[in-house]
């Protein structure tokens, strides 16, 4: 069997029950090289792990037809598979196939597809994108060099590499709203018999659809056009009357606070990608600067509410209650206490996953345990040695990492470099362990470990593991290039949204040589260190840390920076050199963490609502015959700040 085509992420509904249906992959092949095309559906449950594995590789495979540039990551599989048409749900010649629709999703339902055949069957499969790889790869990809912010369609569903491939090997004429015709001469064919053209293999479909038969596809096809009707009152009681449908309005009663945050989610999503660099040219950014209209200014009035129940986070058996999305944007926007940090932090870092339990994250604890003590310490003194002198330096830090086991103090360094302190062995090999992993070590590094490690100071597996998570999952690493790539992207994105949020500051920045930004380099590189708070210094450091490793905003150090600037512009703009301001900020203290990350978020939103009505101007300079740059002033990564995360 040579597969031309292969779908993941497809399910049969074959009742009303979730639990019935049938997950599997939309399958176009032939026979062999001679034959005529054919479309299968594929159960994951009448196959091998390896064939779904082999299955879901082709679905990525065939993604090369989306992205012209797509690198292929499975080189090594073949079109070729032993898969016996037996196993085959459906197994239904091209050349008879009569209609098919692309439904396309919306907020109320999955995208889906009808298929009706010459003899007059119909049978339905829905695509599930948010689980398939390959439409969620392509969507990613098609967002970043087409997404237009102003049309609020669909940029990608995976019926459209379906439909393009059916294209390829079928005559498809179009027959109204995403409706396509392929032949158009009635057959007489039996579905479930032996004919020579359609074939419906191995399965005794009977036993499932006995009791549906009469209703299943009517009733699948009316939850499928259900979020249109659903609008209009008169259309919604006839719909209602109707019997067979009344379980699917129940069920869309219960998805729909669901789906609506997602869907107001994805409208958060709002701007995206349009050029292919960063341009920093200042006549440019002044455009986006003009439409900076709000002059109201940030007014604190309270801290921020504070969560202090673990039960409203994880139940008995430590399932998480909320989403996703909703966790992230619980530690982002509330102050949460130890307990509750303590159990998340492993699942935002990547340790866990977000649909373990207790148990589960006791044997996956037990498994990350047995491949951490395999991790090799790297053979070279010098790296090694450059890491003990900095671990070194740690032994002021907190009284559990004294020499000498004491509070009051703690060991000189000698000239034997010599570590005492169990705690101090124990990070010492952890950032042995994560810098012998294709990446060198940089002082900083011992700074973001520290925070987790006073967490969880009998546990170096999860030490290790949440710190790989930060460099990775939050995506510190770059700060840590040895090119300085990474610090310095970040540095030009504070330049440019001071420049465009606060221009009288960038102003006076750039009369004492300061509009380069070095002087919040470590608060980048560094999360920030308690030696920047003022008063509860672990608990004011501990809610910037929470809100950077929420992950719901992205670069959220670049946000808690422009707060700070914010916070002391008046004092910055009576600094007239710029050793004063590289002091001033070294020394800077910060007694109300609450008050900083309100004003992120403010800055946030402020910087969102600048560039909407920035883009709706330029929609009329587009337009404009005489307009002299069509270019996105703006630039790729500087509307990447405005992603959400998408889980």
């Amino acid at each position: 069997m040579k597969v031309i085509y292969c779908k993941s992420g497809c399910f049969l509904h074959p009742t009303k029950k979730l639990q019935d249906n049938i997950k599997g992959f939309i399958i176009i092949f032939k026979a062999d090289l001679n034959a005529f095309p054919n479309l299968g559906f594929v159960s994951e449950d009448d196959i091998s792990e390896r064939m779904i594995e082999h299955l879901n590789q082709l679905d990525l495979y065939f993604i090369k037809n989306s992205i012209v540039d797509y690198q292929n990551r499975s080189l090594s599989s073949s079109n070729d598979i032993s898969l016996d048409v037996a196993v085959l749900y459906y197994n239904i010649s091209l050349d008879s196939i009569n209609i098919i629709q692309f439904r396309k999703p919306s907020k109320f339902y999955k995208g889906s597809i009808l298929i009706k055949l010459l003899s007059d069957r119909e049978f339905v499969i829905f695509l599930h994108d948010d689980i398939s790889e390959s439409t969620k790869y392509i969507k990613n990809y098609k967002t970043k060099i087409q997404y237009n912010p102003f049309n609020e369609s669909e940029i990608y569903w995976g019926g459209e590499d379906l439909k393009k491939s059916l294209t390829k090997l079928a005559p498809m004429m179009k027959n109204g709203e995403n409706v396509y015709l392929l032949n158009s001469k009635p057959k007489k064919i039996d579905i479930f018999g032996d004919s020579s053209n359609t074939k419906e293999t191995g399965k005794d479909l009977k036993s499932i659809w006995n009791n549906w038969e009469s209703t299943k596809w009517s009733l699948l096809a009316k939850f499928a056009d259900l979020s249109v009707k659903v609008t209009d009152k008169d259309n919604l009681k006839k719909i209602q009357s109707h019997e067979n449908v009344k379980w699917v309005l129940n069920k869309i009663q219960e998805i729909t606070p669901q789906e609506s945050k997602d869907f107001l989610y994805n409208q958060q999503q709002y701007l995206k990608v349009w050029a292919d660099k960063v341009i920093t040219d200042h006549k440019k950014l002044s455009k986006i600067r003009e439409f900076e209209k709000n002059n109201a200014d940030f007014v604190y009035i309270e801290p921020r509410d504070s969560i202090e129940d673990l039960s409203d986070i994880l139940d008995d058996e430590g399932y998480l209650k909320i989403t996703t999305f909703e966790l992230r944007a619980l530690a982002n926007s509330k102050n949460i206490n130890s307990d509750i940090r303590f159990f998340i932090y492993p699942i935002l870092l990547g340790m866990y996953s977000f649909d373990s339990s207790f148990q589960s994250r006791e044997t996956k604890h037990k498994e990350l345990s047995l491949q951490y003590e395999k991790l090799l310490i790297p053979e070279d003194k010098e790296h090694n040695f450059q890491i003990l002198k900095d671990v070194y330096r740690l032994a002021s830090v907190d009284k559990l990492f004294h020499q000498n086991n004491e509070e009051d103090k703690y060991e000189e360094i000698n000239e034997e470099w010599d570590l005492k302190n169990p705690h101090l062995i124990k990070i010492n090999t952890i950032l042995q362990k994560v810098t012998n992993d294709e990446v060198g070590y940089v002082q900083g590094m011992s700074d973001l470990l520290i925070p987790i490690y006073l967490m969880y100071p009998d546990d170096e597996v999860t030490v290790y593991y949440c710190l790989k998570g930060l460099l990775d999952v939050i995506g510190l690493r770059a700060n840590f290039r040895e090119d300085q790539s990474g610090i310095t992207s970040n540095l030009e994105n504070v330049a440019n949204l001071v420049e465009i949020l606060f221009p009288e500051l960038m102003k006076k920045l750039k009369q004492i040589s300061g509009d380069n930004f070095v002087f919040v380099y470590r608060m980048i590189l560094v999360l920030f260190t308690r030696e920047n708070f003022g008063n509860d210094k672990n608990a004011g450091l501990m809610k910037f840390w929470d809100y950077t490793v929420a992950g719901f905003r992205k670069e959220s150090q670049i946000w808690i920076i422009l707060a700070i600037l914010k916070k002391h512009q008046d004092i910055i703009l009576k600094i007239d050199r710029f050793d004063e301001l590289f002091a001033y900020f070294n020394g800077i203290k910060i007694d109300d963490a609450d008050e900083i990350l309100q004003i992120s978020e403010w800055i946030f939103l402020k910087f969102f609502e600048t560039i909407k009505r920035f883009d709706f101007e330029r929609l009329k300079w587009l337009t404009d015959e005489d307009s002299e740059d069509k270019n996105d002033p703006l630039g790729v990564k500087m509307r990447s700040l405005l992603e959400q995360p998408m889980d």
